[in-house]
């Protein structure tokens, strides 16, 4: 506010991310790969209209991934992968004083995913994808009914164990493809304590390019 009483504050934040990562080519055809990251990111969206997020840190996170990618000479390929992410510095309740938030709180999330992309007959290609997903509260309170209840080992809302995509292409005639796919969401959780389930769903689709 410009003219009348106002909350102004000012308030660096610095922080270093960084990536390394190595490719080593076992074959022509085949490669190993790992990387290994770090990054920050605010606590929360729209920080600097929040004179109360102003006084917290960024939150920090870290990202370590091997995987293996095996290419055909007709195009097909196939690719694994396992991840394991964690978020620190997370808000969170503070177990002496519930209606207090303090920094403190981790997510953590590990998973393996597969990719397969195959050349069945010419004008023919089949793209599928599947993920294994294990997210969960390393350490986080919440506030119920006035008392700090700590959700450490719950999985986070939203967030689900099971993913699968397949696509079916045709390239039926020059610059035409026809696609049919169906995308498949596992259950999730909606809520932090884990009671209030989201059943999975599954979702066919049909485009024409």
């Amino acid at each position: 506010d410009l003219v009348g009483t106002r909350q102004a504050y000012e308030r660096p934040f610095t922080n270093v991310g960084w990536r390394l990562g190595t490719v080593y080519q076992a074959t022509p055809a085949l490669a190993v790969y790992g990387q290994y990251a770090r990054a920050a990111d605010p606590i929360g969206a729209l920080l600097f209209l929040s004179t109360s997020n102003s006084r917290f840190d960024n939150a920090t996170g870290r990202q370590l991934e091997v995987g293996i990618k095996h290419a055909f000479a007709n195009g097909s390929e196939w690719t694994l992968a396992v991840y394991d992410i964690s978020k620190n510095n997370l808000l969170t309740r503070d177990s002496a004083n519930p209606s207090q938030s303090l920094q403190g709180g981790e997510r953590s999330s590990r998973g393996i995913e597969a990719t397969v992309m195959a050349a069945l007959a010419p004008g023919w290609r089949l793209e599928a994808n599947a993920s294994l997903l294990r997210a969960r509260f390393e350490d986080f309170n919440e506030s119920v009914g006035g008392q700090a209840v700590s959700r450490a080992g719950n999985t986070p809302p939203d967030v689900p164990k099971r993913l699968a995509n397949v696509w079916l292409n045709w390239d039926f005639l020059p610059a035409w493809t026809a696609s049919a796919g169906l995308r498949y969401v596992g259950e999730r959780n909606a809520d932090n304590a884990n009671t209030l389930k989201m059943p999975g769903y599954a979702v066919t689709d049909l485009s024409l390019r």
